[in-house]
């Protein structure tokens, strides 16, 4: 009985906080998402760009960073091969 009762207040916490949109479907939710895109992309356009002039008053900075961009793309390619093979290794045909 004990069990039950905190499983039901676990659920209903959980139920407490989740968002509004949870339970949307499909087109709801990717009309939403395209509707905040959009705002973003517009708030983007109209903004100045907040580090227009950091790479020239930090080029050490932005190089380091870019390095740190290629190893971040080398270890995404590493790890999406090998899900790759992973998943082509292990499905079989039913």
């Amino acid at each position: 009985m004990l069990f039950i009762l905190r499983a039901t207040f676990w659920i209903a916490a959980v139920a407490a906080f989740t968002p509004a949109g949870f339970h949307m479907t499909d087109s709801q939710l990717t009309e939403e998402l395209r509707s905040w895109a959009d705002s973003l992309a517009a708030e983007h356009a109209e903004a100045p760009s907040a580090g227009a002039g950091f790479c020239t008053d930090h080029p050490e900075t932005c190089r380091v960073g870019e390095e740190i961009g290629v190893l971040v793309d080398v270890i995404g390619a590493v790890a999406n091969e090998r899900v790759e093979r992973l998943t082509s290794e292990n499905t079989t045909d039913y």
